[in-house]
């Protein structure tokens, strides 16, 4: 009975750690901060402007991130009646169909593309990845240029992928 005030107290450290790790408006999954970026800019300054926050354009690793960051989204965006895409750090911007999360570069080994994704539609070069409201947030390839909201992610690195 001694040792559990002592290791209650722990726990609750641990907790709040986690809890209270994140700035004012990110949301903290799994040692991660998240923040939704509501500013419709292109792949490049939605990046750039992730680094001004020491973060980045969000990786899903796995899916759990992609179901915490689907329900994010869908959260974020209830009440918009347009619709709304999410940039992310992946791109096949250097070698087509070769997709790699730009921050690590490491190839995607958990996807979540809508079906008959990625398409490089309409002969245009779509080298950027989207979370896409229309898709159930599920991934799109869309032209880098395009204008989209953004998630950043600030926290540790993701050791595995798959």
């Amino acid at each position: 009975m001694a040792f559990a005030l002592p290791l209650v107290v722990f726990m609750l450290a641990l907790c709040t750690r986690e809890i209270y790790s994140c700035q004012n408006g990110w949301e903290s999954y799994d040692g991660h901060c998240y923040f939704m970026g509501d500013t419709k800019v292109t792949w490049a300054v939605a990046s750039a402007i992730c680094k001004s926050y020491n973060a980045h354009l969000a990786m899903i690793p796995n899916a759990h991130v992609d179901n915490f960051l689907r329900q994010l989204a869908t959260r974020f965006s209830y009440g918009h009646k347009e619709m709304i895409h999410f940039w992310l750090d992946g791109s096949d911007s250097v070698i087509e169909g070769d997709w790699i999360w730009t921050e690590s570069g490491q190839r995607l080994a958990y996807t979540n593309w809508n079906p008959g994704e990625p398409s490089n539609s309409e002969g245009s070069i779509d080298d950027c990845l989207v979370l896409h409201s229309q898709m159930s947030f599920r991934w799109d390839d869309i032209p880098c240029l395009y204008k989209a909201r953004f998630i950043c992610e600030a926290g540790g690195h993701w050791t595995t992928f798959g």
